[in-house]
């Protein structure tokens, strides 16, 4: 009978703890927001935040949805904007010894979610050393590097929505002194009627870049200095082209902020 017991407290113990793990593992959190979309209809927006998948997926009822790749975490609490965006700054994945977050804008208008923005709010890195010695044999490599941004909202007398954006970029570099500086810069993100979207330039691209997706894949495409509105900061600079947004790249790479859920 005690053996009995035994057995039953055992089995009890590997479907709580089976239980717990499937918990663990399926961790999603989701929840709905109201907004006026810009053909005025008032409408649902559900967004899940999936951990164990790092994404985060927003839902238009059952017309559109977008995926947003690399998250981590929410930064803050997700927050709605007069009503017509919804806000949403998380952490992303970043490499070794770095720290990232971004700030995505959303909204919507004729059954599609737009993205107004989708920009670097940290990027944060410290290297006190090489994984590999032969690398840095006299142990030169010691150098932090913070480029972080601060957002706030404006509504104009006229109505008009903008955006202050603040910008703080210090680098400290113990050998390299020359590297070291410290920088703030103040941009005013002004609305595209158009487009709907934010923007602080309009700014022209010129001759071959290589567009890459969060798939990896590449393709090449000429640009014969043809405007496009942007985001331009210190250190990053995004552009809008054919409703999408990039990223620009070293090298002439442009970044394709792809946002399908396939």
């Amino acid at each position: 009978m005690e053996t009995l017991k035994k057995i039953a407290k055992v089995k009890l113990l590997i479907v709580v703890i089976f239980s717990y793990s499937n918990i663990c593992c399926q961790r999603i959190e989701g929840n709905s927001y109201e907004l006026i979309s810009f053909d005025n209809k008032k409408i649902q927006i559900r967004i899940r935040l999936d951990y164990v998948n790092e994404k985060m997926i927003i839902g238009y009822e059952k017309k559109d949805s977008v995926c947003i790749k690399a998250f981590k975490d929410l930064k803050e609490d997700i927050k709605v904007i007069d009503n017509k965006f919804i806000l949403i700054h998380f952490k992303t994945s970043g490499g070794t010894g770095v720290r990232n977050e971004k700030i995505i804008l959303i909204s919507a208008n004729n059954d599609k979610l737009l993205i107004a923005f989708d920009i670097f709010s940290l990027y944060k890195s410290e290297f006190k050393y090489t994984y590999n010695p032969s690398i840095d044999s006299l142990h030169l490599y010691d150098e932090k590097e913070i480029d972080s941004i601060s957002i706030s909202h404006i509504i104009t007398e006229e109505g008009i929505n903008k955006f202050k954006v603040s910008e703080f970029c210090k680098t400290i570099s113990k050998y390299e002194k020359n590297k070291n500086l410290e920088v703030e810069n103040i941009y005013e993100l002004l609305f595209d009627s158009n487009n709907k979207i934010f923007y602080n330039i309009k700014d022209t691209l010129r001759g071959e870049y290589v567009i890459i997706n969060t798939y990896n894949n590449e393709k090449k495409k000429v640009f014969n200095e043809e405007i496009f509105p942007a985001i331009k900061f210190k250190n990053n600079e995004y552009f809008f082209i054919e409703s999408r947004w990039y990223e620009v790249g070293r090298d002439n790479y442009l970044i394709d902020h792809s946002y399908s859920c396939n």
